[in-house]
């Protein structure tokens, strides 16, 4: 995820020295702070750029990240961080066209989500026919099928068509693997089919009698005769947020833990009041021993 290799610090090493040990120790806070200012003697390195793109997202402050990734990009600096950053900020804006030509030009965050934020910008656009077929060409990827079918159901109910999202679902040629989320949207389109029996003994089935809040209260909605609404993607920034959540979420404990909350940091600025990735970010900065930020994200 590193910029392309650029000149040697100029000016204060001091700040660049104290912001790289701040950044190795996951202080992002301070990071800030000293990548700020070293930028200030050094405008345009690209290491310095980086740092301090990659420790505002890490630091949950998504706009001030978004400002240092296009002075990078402007720059011509490849950087993975610096371009998953713009394309936050491009689907938040509702600039899908730009997004699409990110993908295009190979400016994306990689092969594993590229394709699928494709497929959301389309969707995002107003092209639902193109937005199925990109899903379905991620789907033939090799290892992608499941993440790819899973990502187009939620397409499917987002848009009210919640007989072809069950369709994906119950299909046991292609069984998708039960994440909770997953399981809750499931839940929620069986309902929206009126299809609550089935939605209760599914929930029953997967958690059992042990639930936390959010499914008991899904039972209890359930129980009374009350159809659930579909929640799990409203928007098509929620799609793609689900995207980047479910890489961190696949990440964490395979991947370092300062890697995983980019992943999770990228997924609240897309959706806010995703409460998940907001635990996992916190669940994160908790192991790097930063109980100040993990204090912020909850």
């Amino acid at each position: 995820i590193s910029a392309t290799a650029g000149p040697a610090i100029s000016g204060n090493s001091g700040d660049y020295l104290a912001a790289r040990q701040a950044r190795m120790s996951s202080d992002y806070d301070a990071a800030v702070y000293y990548y700020v200012r070293a930028l200030g003697d050094d405008p345009k390195n690209p290491q310095l750029l980086e740092g301090a793109a990659l420790s505002q997202l890490s630091a949950g402050d998504l706009p001030r990240a978004v400002a240092v990734a296009q002075r990078m990009e402007e720059g011509g600096i490849e950087s993975q961080v610096s371009q998953g950053i713009l394309a936050a900020d491009e689907f938040n804006r509702g600039d899908f066209q730009a997004v699409l030509d990110r993908v295009a030009d190979d400016r994306g965050v990689g092969p594993l989500v590229d394709g699928l934020m494709a497929a959301w910008a389309q969707l995002g656009a107003g092209d639902m026919t193109r937005a199925l077929a990109d899903f379905d060409a991620v789907a033939n990827t090799k290892g992608m099928r499941g993440f790819a079918l899973y990502h187009k159901a939620l397409a499917l109910a987002m848009v009210g068509d919640f007989e072809a999202s069950e369709a994906i679902y119950e299909d046991e040629d292609d069984p998708l693997q039960m994440t909770r989320r997953g399981a809750m949207a499931r839940i929620e389109v069986l309902s929206q089919l009126d299809r609550d029996a089935d939605a209760l003994a599914m929930l029953d089935r997967l958690f059992g009698s042990d639930l936390d809040p959010g499914l008991s209260r899904m039972r209890a909605e359930l129980e009374a005769g009350h159809t659930l609404p579909f929640t799990h993607v409203g928007k098509v920034t929620d799609g793609v947020a689900e995207i980047f959540y479910s890489v961190a979420a696949a990440l964490k404990g395979e991947a370092t833990d300062d890697y995983t909350l980019i992943y999770a940091r990228i997924a609240e600025a897309l959706r806010p009041d995703h409460v998940d990735a907001i635990l996992l970010s916190a669940e994160l900065l908790e192991n790097m021993d930063q109980p100040a930020l993990a204090t912020r994200a909850y």
